[in-house]
Protein backbone atom coordinates (compact mmCIF):
# COMPACT_ATOMS: atom_id res chain seq x y z
CA UNK A 1 0.00 0.00 0.00
CA UNK A 2 1.61 3.23 -1.16
CA UNK A 3 1.30 6.23 1.73
CA UNK A 4 1.71 9.71 0.72
CA UNK A 5 1.86 12.91 3.13
CA UNK A 6 0.27 16.56 2.76
CA UNK A 7 -0.09 19.36 4.38
CA UNK A 8 -3.05 21.32 3.94
CA UNK A 9 -3.78 25.05 3.37
CA UNK A 10 -5.47 27.48 0.97
CA UNK A 11 -4.08 27.15 -2.39
CA UNK A 12 -6.60 25.00 -3.78
CA UNK A 13 -9.76 25.99 -2.58
CA UNK A 14 -12.33 24.21 -3.80
CA UNK A 15 -11.74 21.07 -1.87
CA UNK A 16 -13.82 21.63 1.53
CA UNK A 17 -14.62 23.75 4.69
CA UNK A 18 -12.96 22.75 7.62
CA UNK A 19 -14.58 23.97 11.07
CA UNK A 20 -11.95 26.37 12.67
CA UNK A 21 -9.97 25.80 15.26
CA UNK A 22 -9.89 29.34 16.91
CA UNK A 23 -7.69 32.16 16.36
CA UNK A 24 -5.73 31.38 19.25
CA UNK A 25 -4.85 27.71 17.84
CA UNK A 26 -0.98 27.48 16.38
CA UNK A 27 -0.41 23.98 16.82
CA UNK A 28 -1.59 21.60 14.06
CA UNK A 29 -2.65 17.76 14.29
CA UNK A 30 -2.16 14.68 11.84
CA UNK A 31 -5.51 12.66 10.57
CA UNK A 32 -5.57 10.12 8.96
CA UNK A 33 -8.17 8.63 6.44
CA UNK A 34 -8.63 6.34 3.58
CA UNK A 35 -9.84 7.39 0.28
CA UNK A 36 -11.06 5.07 -2.91
CA UNK A 37 -9.54 6.48 -5.83
CA UNK A 38 -11.64 9.23 -7.99
CA UNK A 39 -14.05 8.92 -4.87
CA UNK A 40 -14.81 10.93 -1.78
CA UNK A 41 -13.67 10.52 1.49
CA UNK A 42 -16.39 7.79 2.62
CA UNK A 43 -16.16 9.06 6.88
CA UNK A 44 -15.13 12.64 6.66
CA UNK A 45 -12.19 13.76 8.89
CA UNK A 46 -12.21 13.19 12.60
CA UNK A 47 -11.39 15.98 14.59
CA UNK A 48 -11.13 14.87 18.57
CA UNK A 49 -13.33 12.71 18.58
CA UNK A 50 -16.43 14.18 16.47
CA UNK A 51 -16.50 12.92 12.83
CA UNK A 52 -16.95 16.12 10.56
CA UNK A 53 -18.27 14.69 6.98
CA UNK A 54 -17.00 16.25 3.66
CA UNK A 55 -19.60 18.63 2.35
CA UNK A 56 -17.75 18.47 -1.11
CA UNK A 57 -15.80 16.25 -3.60
CA UNK A 58 -12.30 16.48 -3.64
CA UNK A 59 -12.84 16.52 -7.30
CA UNK A 60 -9.13 18.34 -7.71
CA UNK A 61 -7.41 16.13 -5.28
CA UNK A 62 -7.37 13.22 -8.05
CA UNK A 63 -5.88 15.53 -10.65
CA UNK A 64 -2.59 15.42 -9.17
CA UNK A 65 -1.83 11.97 -9.32
CA UNK A 66 -1.43 9.22 -11.88
CA UNK A 67 -2.98 7.00 -9.69
CA UNK A 68 -4.60 8.16 -6.22
CA UNK A 69 -2.71 6.24 -2.78
CA UNK A 70 -5.62 4.23 -0.50
CA UNK A 71 -4.48 5.59 2.81
CA UNK A 72 -3.38 9.40 3.66
CA UNK A 73 -1.64 11.19 6.55
CA UNK A 74 -2.99 14.60 6.19
CA UNK A 75 -2.14 17.67 8.35
CA UNK A 76 -4.66 19.89 8.73
CA UNK A 77 -3.74 23.78 8.46
CA UNK A 78 -3.48 26.40 8.97
CA UNK A 79 -5.88 26.09 11.92
CA UNK A 80 -7.68 29.31 11.93
CA UNK A 81 -8.31 29.86 8.32
CA UNK A 82 -11.25 27.53 7.96
CA UNK A 83 -10.02 26.31 4.88
CA UNK A 84 -7.77 23.73 3.54
CA UNK A 85 -5.78 22.24 0.13
CA UNK A 86 -2.70 20.22 -1.21
CA UNK A 87 0.15 22.35 -0.56
CA UNK A 88 3.13 19.82 -0.07
CA UNK A 89 4.51 16.42 0.86
CA UNK A 90 5.59 12.92 -0.01
CA UNK A 91 6.35 10.52 2.66
CA UNK A 92 9.92 9.48 2.91
CA UNK A 93 9.04 5.91 2.16
CA UNK A 94 7.63 6.69 -1.17
CA UNK A 95 9.90 6.33 -4.56
CA UNK A 96 7.14 8.00 -7.09
CA UNK A 97 6.57 11.10 -8.29
CA UNK A 98 4.35 13.65 -8.04
CA UNK A 99 1.73 14.89 -11.24
CA UNK A 100 2.29 19.19 -10.25
CA UNK A 101 -1.31 20.07 -10.01
CA UNK A 102 -0.21 22.95 -8.22
CA UNK A 103 2.84 24.02 -9.17
CA UNK A 104 3.54 24.53 -5.02
CA UNK A 105 4.62 20.62 -4.14
CA UNK A 106 7.58 20.68 -1.79
CA UNK A 107 9.37 17.00 -1.26
CA UNK A 108 9.78 17.07 2.76
CA UNK A 109 12.08 14.28 3.38
CA UNK A 110 13.94 14.18 6.49
CA UNK A 111 16.44 12.17 4.35
CA UNK A 112 16.64 15.75 1.87
CA UNK A 113 17.63 17.24 5.46
CA UNK A 114 20.75 20.00 5.56
CA UNK A 115 22.92 20.32 8.51
CA UNK A 116 22.79 22.78 11.01
CA UNK A 117 25.16 23.32 13.86
CA UNK A 118 24.36 22.20 17.50
CA UNK A 119 25.77 25.84 18.69
CA UNK A 120 23.59 29.00 18.90
CA UNK A 121 25.43 31.84 19.41
CA UNK A 122 24.36 34.27 22.21
CA UNK A 123 21.07 36.19 21.83
CA UNK A 124 21.72 39.54 20.54
CA UNK A 125 19.42 42.80 19.81
CA UNK A 126 20.19 44.84 17.13
CA UNK A 127 23.60 46.88 17.76
CA UNK A 128 23.49 50.03 15.32
CA UNK A 129 20.77 52.41 14.40
CA UNK A 130 20.66 51.15 11.14
CA UNK A 131 20.30 47.59 12.23
CA UNK A 132 17.04 48.51 14.60
CA UNK A 133 16.32 51.04 11.90
CA UNK A 134 15.39 47.94 9.81
CA UNK A 135 14.26 45.81 12.86
CA UNK A 136 11.71 48.76 13.64
CA UNK A 137 10.38 49.15 10.19
CA UNK A 138 8.95 45.04 10.29
CA UNK A 139 7.71 45.57 13.30
CA UNK A 140 5.82 48.76 12.05
CA UNK A 141 4.95 47.64 9.17
CA UNK A 142 3.31 44.06 10.54
CA UNK A 143 0.88 45.56 13.40
CA UNK A 144 0.55 50.02 13.86
CA UNK A 145 -0.66 52.50 13.04
CA UNK A 146 0.29 56.58 11.89
CA UNK A 147 -2.10 59.16 13.17
CA UNK A 148 -1.65 62.74 13.13
CA UNK A 149 0.65 63.27 15.47
CA UNK A 150 0.50 59.78 17.20
CA UNK A 151 2.23 56.65 16.55
CA UNK A 152 0.44 53.07 17.90
CA UNK A 153 2.23 49.57 17.87
CA UNK A 154 0.09 46.61 18.95
CA UNK A 155 1.58 43.74 21.05
CA UNK A 156 0.78 40.82 22.47
CA UNK A 157 -0.43 41.27 26.45
CA UNK A 158 2.75 38.95 26.59
CA UNK A 159 5.21 40.78 24.62
CA UNK A 160 5.37 43.62 27.48
CA UNK A 161 9.27 43.20 27.94
CA UNK A 162 9.66 44.10 23.94
CA UNK A 163 7.16 47.22 24.03
CA UNK A 164 9.30 48.50 26.79
CA UNK A 165 12.11 47.75 25.14
CA UNK A 166 11.29 49.86 21.99
CA UNK A 167 10.23 53.12 24.49
CA UNK A 168 13.98 52.24 25.92
CA UNK A 169 15.48 52.45 22.64
CA UNK A 170 13.49 55.35 21.59
CA UNK A 171 14.10 57.21 24.53
CA UNK A 172 9.97 58.51 24.52
CA UNK A 173 6.46 57.37 24.49
CA UNK A 174 4.41 54.46 26.86
CA UNK A 175 3.65 51.35 27.02
CA UNK A 176 -0.61 51.54 28.09
CA UNK A 177 -2.27 48.16 29.52
CA UNK A 178 -5.70 47.40 28.78
CA UNK A 179 -7.45 45.74 31.82
CA UNK A 180 -9.69 43.06 30.18
CA UNK A 181 -7.97 42.88 26.58
CA UNK A 182 -4.89 40.68 25.76
CA UNK A 183 -3.11 42.91 23.94
CA UNK A 184 -0.62 45.92 25.03
CA UNK A 185 0.01 49.37 23.03
CA UNK A 186 3.37 51.00 22.80
CA UNK A 187 1.88 55.29 22.13
CA UNK A 188 4.44 57.53 20.93
CA UNK A 189 3.33 61.28 20.82
CA UNK A 190 5.79 63.19 21.58
CA UNK A 191 7.17 65.28 18.63
CA UNK A 192 11.04 64.86 19.00
CA UNK A 193 10.16 60.61 19.46
CA UNK A 194 8.51 60.78 16.61
CA UNK A 195 11.17 62.51 14.66
CA UNK A 196 13.54 59.84 16.00
CA UNK A 197 11.41 56.52 14.95
CA UNK A 198 11.04 58.48 11.46
CA UNK A 199 14.92 59.11 10.78
CA UNK A 200 15.39 55.61 11.76
CA UNK A 201 13.33 53.88 9.56
CA UNK A 202 12.71 56.24 6.63
CA UNK A 203 13.37 54.56 3.33
CA UNK A 204 13.53 51.13 5.13
CA UNK A 205 9.71 50.21 4.21
CA UNK A 206 8.59 47.80 1.36
CA UNK A 207 5.28 48.71 0.82
CA UNK A 208 3.23 51.87 0.26
CA UNK A 209 0.66 51.29 3.31
CA UNK A 210 3.15 53.23 6.09
CA UNK A 211 4.20 55.62 3.73
CA UNK A 212 0.99 56.85 2.56
CA UNK A 213 0.18 57.62 6.49
CA UNK A 214 3.29 59.26 7.11
CA UNK A 215 2.38 61.96 3.79
CA UNK A 216 -1.69 61.83 4.41
CA UNK A 217 -0.22 63.18 8.18
CA UNK A 218 2.30 65.76 6.82
CA UNK A 219 5.18 64.33 8.74
CA UNK A 220 7.70 65.11 6.00
CA UNK A 221 6.91 68.73 6.46
CA UNK A 222 6.31 68.73 10.30
CA UNK A 223 9.78 67.33 10.59
CA UNK A 224 11.48 68.82 8.03
CA UNK A 225 12.61 65.00 6.77
CA UNK A 226 11.73 63.97 2.95
CA UNK A 227 9.53 60.80 3.19
CA UNK A 228 11.59 58.26 0.64
CA UNK A 229 9.32 55.62 -1.89
CA UNK A 230 9.12 51.82 -0.76
CA UNK A 231 12.80 50.34 -0.85
CA UNK A 232 13.57 47.41 -2.64
CA UNK A 233 16.10 45.69 -0.24
CA UNK A 234 16.65 41.15 0.12
CA UNK A 235 14.75 40.56 2.51
CA UNK A 236 17.37 37.86 4.05
CA UNK A 237 20.13 40.33 4.52
CA UNK A 238 19.05 42.50 7.49
CA UNK A 239 16.41 42.77 10.60
CA UNK A 240 13.24 43.26 8.98
CA UNK A 241 11.80 40.13 8.82
CA UNK A 242 12.56 39.80 12.49
CA UNK A 243 10.15 42.93 13.70
CA UNK A 244 7.54 41.64 11.13
CA UNK A 245 7.81 38.21 12.52
CA UNK A 246 7.69 39.27 16.10
CA UNK A 247 4.60 40.62 15.10
CA UNK A 248 3.10 38.42 12.80
CA UNK A 249 4.88 35.19 12.45
CA UNK A 250 5.00 31.95 13.83
CA UNK A 251 6.92 28.00 14.27
CA UNK A 252 5.02 25.00 14.94
CA UNK A 253 5.77 21.28 14.90
CA UNK A 254 3.57 18.87 13.44
CA UNK A 255 3.79 15.05 14.93
CA UNK A 256 1.24 12.33 13.99
CA UNK A 257 -1.05 11.03 16.42
CA UNK A 258 -0.43 7.76 15.85
CA UNK A 259 3.04 6.51 17.98
CA UNK A 260 4.46 4.46 15.60
CA UNK A 261 4.56 7.32 12.50
CA UNK A 262 8.21 8.59 13.01
CA UNK A 263 6.51 11.35 10.33
CA UNK A 264 7.57 15.27 11.39
CA UNK A 265 6.77 18.06 9.93
CA UNK A 266 8.20 21.73 10.65
CA UNK A 267 6.12 25.08 9.62
CA UNK A 268 6.67 28.66 9.55
CA UNK A 269 4.06 31.10 9.37
CA UNK A 270 3.28 34.60 8.86
CA UNK A 271 -0.17 36.05 9.07
CA UNK A 272 -1.00 39.48 8.61
CA UNK A 273 -4.55 41.28 8.39
CA UNK A 274 -5.63 43.04 5.03
CA UNK A 275 -5.93 46.32 6.92
CA UNK A 276 -1.48 46.03 7.91
CA UNK A 277 -0.96 44.75 4.60
CA UNK A 278 -2.86 46.28 1.60
CA UNK A 279 -0.52 45.19 -0.96
CA UNK A 280 1.59 41.35 -1.26
CA UNK A 281 5.49 42.93 -1.67
CA UNK A 282 6.56 41.38 1.91
CA UNK A 283 5.27 37.80 1.29
CA UNK A 284 5.97 37.51 -2.53
CA UNK A 285 9.72 38.59 -1.30
CA UNK A 286 9.79 35.61 1.89
CA UNK A 287 9.07 33.43 -0.82
CA UNK A 288 11.39 34.85 -3.52
CA UNK A 289 14.68 34.42 -0.89
CA UNK A 290 13.03 31.20 1.06
CA UNK A 291 10.47 29.69 -1.18
CA UNK A 292 7.19 28.00 0.38
CA UNK A 293 4.04 29.57 -0.71
CA UNK A 294 1.61 32.27 0.19
CA UNK A 295 -2.02 33.40 -0.68
CA UNK A 296 -4.75 35.94 -0.11
CA UNK A 297 -7.78 34.80 1.82
CA UNK A 298 -10.15 37.01 1.06
CA UNK A 299 -13.09 35.51 3.51
CA UNK A 300 -10.53 36.22 6.73
CA UNK A 301 -9.44 39.40 4.96
CA UNK A 302 -5.35 38.17 5.84
CA UNK A 303 -2.21 37.42 3.44
CA UNK A 304 -0.85 33.89 4.58
CA UNK A 305 2.97 32.41 4.13
CA UNK A 306 3.61 29.21 4.79
CA UNK A 307 6.58 27.22 4.79
CA UNK A 308 7.14 23.20 5.35
CA UNK A 309 10.13 22.04 3.33
CA UNK A 310 13.37 21.38 4.73
CA UNK A 311 14.76 22.59 2.18
CA UNK A 312 13.17 25.96 2.98
CA UNK A 313 13.37 25.77 6.77
CA UNK A 314 17.02 25.50 6.76
CA UNK A 315 17.37 28.98 5.10
CA UNK A 316 14.87 30.11 7.56
CA UNK A 317 16.82 28.91 10.62
CA UNK A 318 19.61 30.36 8.88
CA UNK A 319 17.89 33.81 8.55
CA UNK A 320 16.64 33.79 12.42
CA UNK A 321 20.54 32.19 13.58
CA UNK A 322 21.50 35.40 12.16
CA UNK A 323 18.47 38.40 12.99
CA UNK A 324 17.46 37.46 16.42
CA UNK A 325 13.67 37.67 17.52
CA UNK A 326 13.00 39.66 20.38
CA UNK A 327 9.69 38.54 21.74
CA UNK A 328 9.02 35.26 23.43
CA UNK A 329 8.23 33.88 19.71
CA UNK A 330 12.17 33.61 20.43
CA UNK A 331 11.25 30.54 22.78
CA UNK A 332 9.65 28.51 20.44
CA UNK A 333 11.76 29.16 18.01
CA UNK A 334 14.97 27.89 19.74
CA UNK A 335 12.48 24.82 20.76
CA UNK A 336 11.42 24.69 16.81
CA UNK A 337 15.33 24.85 16.45
CA UNK A 338 16.06 21.68 18.55
CA UNK A 339 13.45 19.71 16.84
CA UNK A 340 15.27 20.03 13.58
CA UNK A 341 18.49 19.42 14.92
CA UNK A 342 16.94 16.05 16.30
CA UNK A 343 15.82 15.36 12.99
CA UNK A 344 18.87 15.91 11.81
CA UNK A 345 20.50 13.48 13.60
CA UNK A 346 18.11 10.82 13.36
CA UNK A 347 16.70 10.82 16.86
CA UNK A 348 12.97 10.88 15.65
CA UNK A 349 13.15 7.43 14.36
CA UNK A 350 13.34 5.74 17.82
CA UNK A 351 10.87 6.93 20.62
CA UNK A 352 13.06 8.97 22.55
CA UNK A 353 13.66 10.94 20.17
CA UNK A 354 10.05 11.07 19.20
CA UNK A 355 9.15 11.73 22.91
CA UNK A 356 11.65 15.04 23.18
CA UNK A 357 9.86 16.42 19.89
CA UNK A 358 6.17 15.87 21.26
CA UNK A 359 7.61 17.14 24.59
CA UNK A 360 8.79 20.50 22.57
CA UNK A 361 5.60 20.96 20.43
CA UNK A 362 3.69 20.49 23.43
CA UNK A 363 5.82 22.98 25.23
CA UNK A 364 5.25 25.43 22.51
CA UNK A 365 2.02 25.24 22.11
CA UNK A 366 2.00 26.10 26.33
CA UNK A 367 4.28 29.36 25.70
CA UNK A 368 1.51 30.29 22.77
CA UNK A 369 -1.45 30.32 25.41
CA UNK A 370 -0.30 32.06 27.87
Amino acid sequence: METYTFILSNLIKSYKRLPPCGNNCRILHTYSFSLGHGKALSNGIVLGNKPSPLKRKLSHFTEAFSSLPSKLHVVLGPPNTGKTALACGEYKSHEGKFTDASNQLEDNSSSKIIVISDHLKKHAKPLSDEAFGYYLAGLIEANSYISNRLLEINFDKKEASLAYYIKSRIGFGRVFKYENKPSIKYLLDHPQGLKVILTLINGKFLTTNKIDQLLKNKYDQKYGITILPPADFKISQNHFLAGFCDADGYFSIVTSNDTSDCKINLCFFLESQLQNQKESTIFQKVQSEFGGSFYLNKEMETYHYEAASFQTIFKIIKYFDNFNLNSSKYVNYFKWRKAYRIIQRGEHLNKNGLAKIVGLKNSMYRNESK
